[in-house]
């Protein structure tokens, strides 16, 4: 996530001035800045907001690379349009490829956060009969 030096960038702010303006410790604006991990909702709106970007137009974005947990901590996004997004991606509004990674996020957490790896599959009980012995081979 290389945003965060591309907004700084075209602020022309210093991490200390951000650091100022966010009351967020230069360690952890340098952190966001990086994009090795993905922050909270809330220093990614306040490091924005510093640098006068419109956090709400970012909100998406973040949306999709955020985990579970940081949605969660996030709660819903301020606009309507957005949240009317994170809580009816179905598939007919799917029109990029950004879209169909939210929609999957989207309908994984519907279903429960499944495992995304699958799971070992259990023998249906037609499969068992055919693998237990017989009763007419087997000795008394």
């Amino acid at each position: 996530m290389w945003w965060g030096r591309v907004v700084r960038r075209r602020s022309a702010l210093t991490l200390e001035q951000l650091a100022e303006r966010t009351q967020l410790s230069v360690s952890t604006l340098a952190t966001a800045a990086l994009g090795q991990q993905c922050p909270s909702w809330s220093t990614l709106r306040s490091y924005l907001i510093a640098c006068r970007e419109d956090a709400d137009d970012w909100r998406p974005r973040w949306e999709m690379l955020a985990s579970e947990y940081q949605r969660l901590q996030a709660g819903m996004p301020e606009r309507l349009e957005q949240r009317r997004v994170v809580l009816q991606m179905t598939p007919d509004r799917v029109r990029t490829v950004a879209d169909l990674k939210l929609a999957l996020r989207h309908l994984r957490a519907r279903e429960g956060n499944p495992p995304t790896r699958p799971s070992p599959t259990v023998p249906t009980p037609k499969e068992r009969s055919r693998s237990a012995p017989s009763a007419c081979c087997s000795a008394p």
